[in-house]
């Protein structure tokens, strides 16, 4: 056989095993586990998560009954009540200043958009769901901890959580999960 088209015969398998060993090697995508950075800063408290939406909700498609879209409304109301989720101690005094939740899932897709459907339609949506939150802190000195154990309760899909902490001792990673949930600054 002609070395030439003994590559070209090749190349399609190459690059379905290369797009499909790409995707998983990204590791931002892992059913069952969330990233969160958390950065203590003076007075400031940022906390930014990210999650597949599986996690959170149980799917990642665009909810298709009025099951899922009351699970979706669900979650992104719990999602914006994070001094709950985050158990901020109230001796901080920490005040959400500003919060930011981001999903494809959020939007109505009955407007234009630029997306690719077909990816949808082949079971291929690996939709993330994205929140950002800053808090002023009266005291952040009293600020020790962070438990995370209500928010493994409110999103039980959620296994692990790899936590990137700033605070007043330095950085640190962790990992999290139920009932090793708390987090030290």
């Amino acid at each position: 056989m002609n070395p030439l088209a003994f590559v070209l015969a090749l190349l399609p398998l190459t690059l379905a095993h290369a797009h499909d060993h790409d995707h998983d090697s990204l590791g931002t995508h892992e059913h069952g586990v969330a990233t969160l950075d958390i950065a203590l800063e003076g007075e400031r408290l940022d906390i930014a998560l990210n999650s597949p939406a599986i996690n959170l909700i149980g799917f990642e498609h665009q909810p298709g009954n009025d099951s899922e879209r009351a699970t979706l409304a669900q979650a992104r109301q719990q999602l914006l009540a994070p001094d709950r989720l985050f158990a901020l101690p109230q001796q901080a005094g920490c005040t959400l200043t500003t919060q930011r939740l981001h999903s494809p899932l959020f939007h109505d897709h009955d407007h234009d958009h630029d997306h690719d459907h077909d990816a949808h339609a082949k079971g291929h949506a690996h939709n993330d769901i994205e929140a950002s939150y800053s808090f002023q802190c009266q005291a952040p000195d009293t600020l020790r901890t962070l438990d995370l154990d209500v928010f493994f309760k409110t999103f039980p899909g959620t296994e692990k959580i790899i936590v990137q902490l700033t605070g007043p001792s330095g950085q640190q990673g962790l990992e999290t999960i139920p009932g090793r949930s708390r987090l030290s600054f």
